[in-house]
């Protein structure tokens, strides 16, 4: 429940509650909640009915009449009950509908204790109805005394319509605040003249004299000036007279404005009229251009009307469509149709002007489409009177959407695939290096060292040699460790692992590398960039190494404002870009700088080298 409308109830002195159809409890105020645990034996379940069969036992016409009430739409006010200590109650029972619908949303039912209200009516102090009522009261009242016009007494709303506060006014003559009168034709009104002077001195009475006042703030207004006599006044004893004015200055304004203005009004009138026509002709050619599907709504009559092409977008035809809420209501999925009904009430209870809800739609074929619904909602006095809204036909896009998701979710399949593809090369590479390379030198020390045992007399040649085979064995794995551990880079930086690199490269082949880096980058690089640039650099080399044939190769690190490039680059016998499949090498080098936010590009073509540039932000 709003909190404006938990303080409506609780300030109101009845006992309120309100329920659903079922009679099942919703919401209640203080006073019904006292009502409720004064109860000696109080029903366990929440329901009106138990409580009322409670609290007035013995009296069954009373749920007899307020299931007569929402049957029949009827409002019941007066339902006279007692309780065992005899305090007599009045029901009343009222309905709550969803615009435009026959659907019941609630039912508030109010207990009035009769005796109580007596009570509060006899415990008033005449002085304080007196000056609620002077107060309350929407016309400006002075009470005047003695032949001065001497003011005894003022309501608020004098004190507000003559610009003066109650210190300023009271016990002051009308003499005092003279001079500010002006009769209706602008010319000054002598005190004498004033309506309550004339009534305090000769008892005759006013009704709704025009008269000019300008108040405290020197701001002319006109009076519509009324007088009585309260008492009758003689020699010894000094007349009470009240005078009652209403602000009628924005009437008296229009009344001039209208009357110079009659033919001016007749032609904007045709204009109107005209302007009138246009609109509704743009309108319907609107309907008709926009791709958005018009409705308007009056709540007050409880019809809509639909646009044209709602009709091609639902396949319903326009006398197949129900002129009301309720036609709109039943199509909606049922998974929404609960959730758009409450949205729609709760707009116009809290007299909000915008509302935006998404629903599925039943078409006349059967099929479900997706509408995204938008409206204006126009209030008149607190009370909304029509909405107009457009609606949008988001089949495709939730369509394209889920079409996406799919992409997006083969996306993540693929790199996941190819990640398990790149370690399993990883662990087949590894395994390659151990085999054909350590395995075989191991092999070899072994037969050396087995011959040595047997051969006394190259004993000591060949225990040399199965110690170099060994050394040489360490020496590989070695490498292998190291261009597989990462940590290398956190101990040593980056320029030292690359410089292996290239050494491991001329010792395989006759091959001219040059490298540049400046040293201080390293101190500029995080560790994760550094070791994307080895693993890229890893990465290519070995490409260079096992396809390119090259016998020149180019490493450059470099800083570009504030962006960091690798470019590696050969003249070996490159390959057709167009051609060649993106291998799990290449895809994860690009996976390596998009990671850092970076750009991996390659050039190369048949016969004309290979180039390899790498961007990534330095920060």
């Amino acid at each position: 429940m709003s909190p404006w409308l938990e303080a409506i109830l609780n300030d109101c002195q009845d006992a309120v509650f309100i329920t659903d159809r079922h009679f099942n409890l919703l919401h209640w105020n203080v006073m019904a909640e006292e009502l409720w645990f004064r109860q000696p034996r109080r029903p366990a379940k929440k329901n009106i009915v138990d409580f009322l069969d409670g609290l007035f036992p013995g009296h069954v016409e009373v749920q007899n009449q307020l299931q007569r009430a929402i049957a029949l739409d009827e409002q019941v006010e007066d339902i006279f009950v007692s309780t065992p200590d005899g305090r007599t109650f009045r029901i009343s029972c009222y309905t709550h509908k969803f615009p435009g619908t026959q659907y019941l949303l609630d039912v508030v039912i109010i207990l009035r204790d009769l005796q109580a209200v007596i009570q509060r009516k006899k415990d008033i102090r005449p002085d304080v109805m007196y000056k609620t009522l002077l107060n309350s009261l929407e016309e400006g009242v002075l009470l005047l005394q003695g032949d001065l016009g001497t003011i005894i007494s003022a309501n608020h709303k004098a004190c507000e319509i003559t610009g003066f506060t109650h210190d300023q006014i009271i016990g002051k003559n009308l003499s005092d605040i003279g001079g500010r009168a002006f009769h209706e034709d602008g010319s000054p009104m002598p005190v004498e003249d004033y309506p309550g002077i004339i009534t305090v001195k000769s008892g005759a009475i006013f009704k709704k004299s025009v008269l000019g006042f300008r108040n405290a703030q020197g701001v002319l207004t006109w009076l519509s000036v009324s007088t009585c006599l309260l008492e009758e006044f003689n020699d010894s004893v000094p007349g009470l007279v009240a005078c009652t004015f209403n602000d009628i200055t924005a009437c008296r304004e229009a009344e001039l404005r209208l009357s110079d203005s009659e033919n001016l009004l007749q032609s904007f009138e045709k204009k109107a009229q005209e302007e009138i026509c246009k609109i509704n002709e743009r309108f319907y050619y609107t309907t008709k251009a926009t791709s958005d599907y018009i409705w308007d709504w009056n709540i007050e009559k409880g019809t809509i009307y639909r646009s044209e092409p709602f009709c091609q977008l639902t396949g319903y035809t326009q006398n197949e469509m129900e002129n009301d809420l309720y036609w709109l209501l039943e199509k909606i999925h049922v998974e929404d149709r609960h959730r758009v009904m409450q949205q729609i009430n709760a707009m116009l209870l809290a007299q909000k002007n915008y509302w935006h809800d998404e629903y599925r739609f039943r078409c006349a074929d059967g099929s479900y489409k997706y509408m995204s619904d938008r409206a204006y909602i126009i209030y008149k006095d607190g009370i909304a009177v029509r909405a107009i809204g457009a609606i949008q036909d988001l089949t495709e896009k939730r369509k394209l959407e889920e079409e996406l998701e799919q992409q997006k979710e083969k996306e993540r399949l693929r790199i996941n695939q190819a990640m398990i593809s790149g370690q399993e090369y990883e662990r087949n590479e590894i395994s390659k290096e151990l085999h054909d390379n350590v395995n075989q030198i191991l092999s070899s020390a072994m037969i050396m060292l087995t011959t040595a045992r047997t051969n006394a007399e190259d004993q000591e040649f060949l225990i040399e040699k199965t110690t170099q085979y060994i050394d040489i064995a360490i020496q590989e794995i070695r490498k292998i460790s190291k261009s597989l551990n990462s940590s290398i880079i956190n101990e040593v930086g980056l320029i030292d692992p690359v410089e292996d690199i290239i050494k491991n490269m001329q010792l395989a082949r006759p091959l001219i590398v040059d490298f540049e880096c400046d040293p201080s980058l390293e101190d500029l690089l995080s560790q994760d960039k550094q070791l994307m640039l080895y693993r890229i650099i890893q990465e290519q080399t070995n490409n260079i190494m096992r396809y390119a044939e090259a016998s020149y190769v180019r490493i450059a690190i470099e800083q570009q404002d504030d962006r960091l490039s690798l470019l590696i680059e050969d003249n070996g016998k490159g390959f057709d870009t167009k051609k060649q499949t993106k291998g799990i090498g290449l895809l994860n080098m690009l996976n390596r700088a998009e990671t850092l936010g970076g750009t991996l590009t390659i050039d190369s073509k048949p016969m004309g080298g290979c180039r390899l540039l790498v961007q990534v932000p330095m920060t």
